[in-house]
């Protein structure tokens, strides 16, 4: 339930005139003093006024106090936070820009003390009168006065047009129409925000501030995405920072929320009154995981413009979704999911690593698995009556056009989508089919045994083995490019299809098929096909690059697997918590979602690479009597 707190009356900011102000800096601080640190210590002085009310009670008699203190501990401490920030420039406080040389470190957080004190009274934040008679405690500041004007502009100072050769952009909203909005900067609210737009005199092109609409003669107007966006659009007069749009990929990713559950956790927490709808959050991360994809992807999105959100996800994962490959294969290298080529298997006796450089490339591994789970399929069959027998055309995943001769439609419907296929039809009409599944029947999932993520696709009725080749020849269509080993749960299914299949076999010319080690247990044991040839670690050396020595803190070798086989099942752990938020959404809407999760969840996983390779190096560059926590 959404809480209330009880805080102090606002009080107005400090109203001075400029004279006045300037005169107290001059007089009292150092000639060359700088604007950013004045108002640095402005806002140092409104932003504490509990600690002001703290220290002006210790400074007057009240009660049965006895003594009083001119400088209190309170405003010593705010003095030596207020010199720790300034650093070198603590000396500018001073007249004559320099601090006398017989003060010591007391003596120069006394002086500024004296200052910060002065400087209270001035600006009135003080609970005492000049007399001493105690006026009322001192409330939060109000900055409402100080509140910037907003103007939304576009992020381009000229046009990127390849031939207009960097043309300035003119204003190009009259002042009569210019919107006023409301804007959400990280978490305050701007309710008085303008939006203004560019247009290029050569191509015609308008700007906004999160999209640029290109005007082709004869064709649909072009929305072309600005990944380098300030501002997005979310709402009919509603706009959002980046700083919003990203909390709200990090909330997604790291709690699995909803857009519906970020949606209320918003509005209760800085809502002030205003709702923010789940519609909203959605377009928000949708506008955001389009820049995100491109930026890592080195891609721009350009659609048909005025599309409703829908259509936007199917086009975004049809222009950037690579057909799920999130991370080219040959793009990423490690030493969690590579290993340098061993001939023959360590030796624990002597301990020798045979490790052999020449002629031979890196060994490396991907591990494949599937998670249950799938949006909901609507398979329609549109019916045409076409002089032909009855055929079968696929158009798309989720869509079956069946020709029938001889038929009476009724609904008009999906023109424009057979038309495409080229076929001349009078009349359409479309029926549900109660023959197909309600929902695709897992996602598989293919990364490296680091956590990398390379690829991912849906499977519609079954992981049959089938698919998992498919899916296989889709990443690696050059055979030089293929993994010494493929890790899956049913790696000995496979290998019997590829025996079995002539188009399969030339994978045994580079790879080869193991199980992982949790689901190795449950095989058969009396399965000699996956005993001698799909063990993930066998310890008769017939696999040297499966197995490695490591050492245990007391320096004793033991034998590990070189790889980590369970990627997958930790990889599709942490994705089995967008199940329900999954299994709700449309196709389009799926595709995009999980693939924006793994394109950040894969970005994630190289930052924490970058990390840990940091804290290495920098160990590594420590001299070794010197202990510290990295």
């Amino acid at each position: 339930l959404p809480m209330a707190y009880a805080i102090g009356t606002e009080q107005e900011f400090p109203m001075l005139k400029f004279s006045q102000f300037s005169q107290f800096i001059e007089a009292n601080f150092g000639s060359k003093i700088s604007l950013s640190t004045v108002i640095f210590l402005l806002f140092s002085l409104t932003s504490n006024v509990e600690l002001l009310n703290l220290h002006a009670r210790q400074q007057y008699r009240e009660g049965n106090d006895r003594r009083t203190t001119t400088l209190t501990a309170w405003i010593n401490a705010l003095s030596m936070a207020v010199t720790s920030s300034l650093g070198s420039k603590t000396k500018y406080l001073f007249q004559e820009n320099i601090i006398p040389d017989h003060y010591n470190d007391d003596d120069i957080n006394y002086n500024i003390s004296a200052k910060l004190d002065a400087f209270s009274k001035f600006l009135k934040l003080h609970p005492y009168n000049e007399t001493g008679h105690y006026i009322g405690e001192l409330g939060p500041v109000s900055e409402t006065k100080l509140t910037p004007v907003r103007m939304i502009c576009p992020s381009f100072m000229r046009c990127n047009g390849a031939l207009c050769d960097g043309s300035a952009l003119t204003q190009n909203s009259k002042y009569r129409d210019i919107p006023k909005v409301t804007l959400i900067e990280g978490t305050k609210m701007y309710h008085e925000s303008y939006i203004l737009t560019g247009s290029c005199s050569k191509c015609k092109s308008i700007y906004y501030a999160d999209h640029k609409r290109i005007s082709i003669t004869g064709q649909r107007p072009q929305k072309e995405y600005l990944n380098k966006a300030r501002y997005f659009k979310i709402g009919t007069h509603l706009w959002v920072d980046r700083v919003f749009s990203k909390a709200i990929m990090h909330g997604i990713y790291s709690f699995h929320a909803s857009a519906a559950a970020y949606a209320e956790y918003w509005s209760n927490s800085f809502g002030n009154n205003i709702e923010i709808s789940r519609k909203q959050i959605w377009h928000a991360f949708i506008d955001e995981s389009i820049r995100t994809v491109s930026l890592i992807t080195g891609r721009q999105l350009t659609v048909d413009d005025h599309l409703p959100i829908n259509e936007i996800t199917h086009y975004a994962f049809e222009h950037l979704g690579a057909n799920g490959i999130v991370k080219p294969p040959l793009e990423h290298s490690c030493l969690e999911c590579t290993q340098k080529y061993k001939s023959t298997a360590d030796n624990m006796t002597n301990y020798r690593s045979n490790i052999t450089t020449e002629n031979f490339a890196p060994v490396k591994m991907v591990v494949v698995d599937g998670v249950v789970m799938g949006p909901t399929v609507r398979l329609t069959i549109i019916v045409v009556e076409y002089s032909a027998d009855i055929i079968t055309y696929n158009m798309d995943p989720n869509v079956v056009l069946r020709v029938v001769m001889h038929k009476k439609l009724q609904v008009q419907k999906h023109v424009r989508l057979i038309k495409k296929c080229g076929i001349s039809i009078s009349q359409i009409t479309v029926q549900q089919s109660y023959f197909s599944p309600n929902r695709y029947y897992c996602v598989e999932t293919v990364c490296a045994p680091c956590g990398v993520v390379i690829a991912w696709k849906k499977f519609v009725k079954s992981e049959s083995t089938a698919n998992i080749m498919e899916l296989l020849n889709m990443i690696y269509p050059i055979p030089d490019s293929r993994p010494a080993y493929i890790c899956i749960d049913k790696a000995c299914l496979v290998l019997r299809s590829v025996l079995k299949n002539i188009l399969y076999r030339p994978w045994l010319l580079n790879s080869r098929f193991v199980v992982d080690g949790y689901h190795y247990t449950n095989h058969k044991a009396d399965d000699d096909l996956c005993r001698t040839f799909c063990n993930p670690a066998p310890s008769d050396g017939s696999a040297p690059n499966l197995v490695i020595i490591e050492h245990d803190r007391n320096g004793q070798p033991y034998y590990k697997r070189a790889f980590n086989t369970q990627a997958c099942e930790q990889l599709n752990s942490w994705l089995g918590g967008f199940e329900s938020i999954l299994k709700r959404m449309t196709v389009s809407n799926f595709n995009w979602f999980l693939h924006a999760m793994l394109v950040y969840h894969t970005q994630h996983v190289l930052d924490r690479q970058q990390q840990r390779e940091m804290k290495t190096r920098l160990s590594d560059d420590l001299p070794e009597d010197m202990d510290v926590d990295i």
